[in-house]
């Protein structure tokens, strides 16, 4: 499988100025960076012991009075970096809790099924964790040793609230290639794995004996849509093929059935385009390839089209693939802008202490000091470190002890 695609969004990505997100128990919050130009969003900061807690928890109010309102939560999912339904629930608010850290947000309608408000907001468990322990020397000492460790957050420009394909979207696969035969070639487009990967035939190579009925050379821009009503015929079209089309197949030919993308997703990554090659000995290249959608209905400013484009590529298409397992398949990947991830590292301090009080070398510079001419009792050592980050204080804290025996008496 060959990542060739390139991804262009037009979008407005916008919340309601009503209603809001808060969050519960947190320790505080800081705010996103995002370089892509959307808004900015609070990132809720938790502190709890234990680097795998799960401490966050978001509540969604309503803009106005009157309901039940349905709230619909969406987390993002940094391997397709796309919206990913997380929960949803009818009520006059909605809590979520023992969240991960990541990105939310929620959609939130009436009890007439109208949108009313659109939220997002981060939830960060920065959470520590300290460890110490202690082997005794001579002398009456001990050597330290301490480990501190904190979360980092991290995450992404957001990517385009999903763009649900429905009866009324225009959809167009397009394709340009170096090839001999055209006749022996059939297309297809594919859906993301998340709507149940769906196969849509764009063309079939004509039956044998038939199959090269056309020995012509050459795609160039070669289209099917759903706007359109012409017939494609391989064998009766002129070369380089070009044009837009509806259907295939001999007269009348067969219509596109685009169906079964209608509940999909046009805005996650995942969207391929498949090429049988059904003859051999014969050679070709895809050097083009855009899939675009149009009149798409827009969710909280989620784009109204969206078009994938390959670029200049010269991608081979395998020779004897008349098979889904054989043929080449070109899978769009996600655009640099939605992927590259943006790093929050926290401030991190520590400090040892002593009880009752000794002299530790280098305190807040040395996770291994030794420590020497302990008097006779138990000391208690203890590290604690300082995790922060934009107003969230977190301290987190490990004790170890060591005892010094009495002088034995004569």
């Amino acid at each position: 499988m060959k990542n060739i695609f390139l991804i262009t969004f037009l979008f407005a990505f916008a919340g309601s100025l009503l209603g809001q997100i808060t969050a519960n128990g947190n320790s505080g919050q800081t705010i996103t960076a995002y370089t892509n130009g959307a808004p900015n969003n609070p990132i809720y900061i938790w502190c709890s012991s234990g680097l795998t807690t799960q401490a966050g928890s978001l509540t969604a109010t309503p803009p106005s009075s009157g309901g039940p309102f349905t709230f619909n939560w969406f987390y993002h999912n940094a391997s397709t970096f796309s919206w990913e339904p997380y929960s949803s629930n009818v009520g006059f608010t909605s809590t979520l809790t023992n969240l991960p850290s990541d990105s939310y947000r929620v959609q939130i309608y009436n009890s007439l099924g109208s949108l009313v408000a659109c939220h997002n907001a981060l939830v960060w468990n920065m959470n520590g964790e300290v460890t110490t322990s202690n082997t005794p020397t001579a002398c009456n000492g001990t050597n330290l040793t301490g480990t501190v460790a904190a979360n980092s957050f991290v995450y992404y420009n957001p990517p385009p609230p999903e763009s649900i394909i429905d009866a009324t979207t225009q959809i167009q696969v397009c394709f340009s290639a170096t090839h001999t035969y055209v006749s022996d070639l059939a297309f297809y487009l594919i859906g993301p794995a998340s709507c149940g990967s769906p196969i849509i035939t764009l063309a079939l190579n004509p039956p044998a004996p038939n199959t090269v009925c056309n020995s012509g050379n050459n795609i160039n821009n070669l289209c099917f849509s759903s706007a359109s009503v012409a017939n494609f015929n391989v064998c009766g079209a002129i070369t380089p093929l070009t044009g837009t089309f509806g259907s295939y197949g001999a007269s009348p030919g067969t219509p596109i059935n685009w169906s079964t993308l209608i509940g999909c997703n046009a805005a996650e990554a995942g969207w391929t385009v498949q090429i049988f090659d059904c003859i051999a000995i014969d050679v070709g290249f895809l050097t083009n390839a855009t899939i675009t959608f149009s009149n798409l209905p827009s969710v909280c400013g989620s784009p109204t089209s969206i078009t994938y484009n390959s670029g200049t590529i010269s991608s081979a298409i395998n020779d004897m693939s008349c098979s889904a397992a054989t043929a080449s398949i070109f899978q769009v990947p996600p655009t640099p802008l939605i992927t590259t991830p943006i790093t929050i590292n926290p401030s991190v301090s520590y400090l040892w202490t002593a009880s009752p009080a000794a002299t530790i070398p280098n305190p807040s510079t040395s996770l291994t000091p030794s420590v020497t001419g302990l008097s006779s009792g138990t000391t208690n050592f203890t590290l604690t470190s300082t995790v922060s980050s934009g107003t969230a204080i977190c301290n987190y804290s490990s004790s170890t002890s060591y005892t010094v025996a009495p002088p034995a008496v004569p």
